[in-house]
């Protein structure tokens, strides 16, 4: 198990090395553009998509637009730190600490196999949502799965949420996997609701 508690230092590497610039009103991290916004908005936009689509088909928006939104995080760090396969997985997790999802607690990395198990303490995205009867942190689930798409470089990874503090739970808890790998056992139902 390793905890992923550094995003502070590695926030102040990144602006130390000039990775995050901020030049008359325009943002770049690692090269790419950005803005910031508070997370309560894209909370509210899920809300909507759930709202119009059903919970299960607004949740998998969201999560297959943040899995695009991971890869292009994973691809600027690899390009700009040349990590790959678990090393950038845990420079990922350090980068969400900083960028305030919470605190990562890395449970089991295992490249061969393409897994990764992590939990997540204080997830932002949950206490912003609130109270739910089922896994609500798609937009980690999202990010999750398209960063390990390029860390594994394998495009049949996907992320589930077992756990969440929506539901009660203390914290929030995530598996990463080849889909096959998450339709074998009793996940089957999991991957059905928050994938399809």
């Amino acid at each position: 198990m390793q905890i992923i508690s550094r995003g502070r230092l590695f926030g102040a590497k990144l602006m130390a090395e000039g990775q995050i610039k901020w030049d008359d009103g325009y943002l770049t991290i690692m090269g790419m553009p950005g803005i910031m916004l508070p997370l309560s908005a894209f909370i509210t936009f899920q809300k909507i998509l759930e709202d119009r689509s059903g919970r299960d088909r607004g949740g998998m928006d969201i999560y297959n637009q943040f899995k695009l939104v991971g890869r292009e995080i994973a691809n600027a760090e690899k390009k700009t730190y040349h990590r790959h396969g678990s090393e950038l997985l845990f420079c990922t997790w350090e980068l969400s600490s900083f960028a305030g999802f919470g605190k990562f607690i890395v449970i089991d990395v295992n490249e061969e196999k393409a897994k990764c198990i992590f939990n997540v303490q204080n997830s932002n995205i949950a206490n912003i949502y609130g109270k739910s009867d089922r896994p609500s942190c798609h937009i980690m689930r999202g990010l999750a799965a398209g960063v390990s798409q390029i860390a594994f470089e394998r495009d049949d990874i996907e992320c589930i949420e077992t756990a969440c503090k929506c539901t009660g739970y203390p914290e929030c808890s995530f598996e990463v996997q080849p889909r096959a790998e998450l339709m074998k056992d009793d996940r089957r139902h999991l991957v059905k609701k928050q994938i399809g």
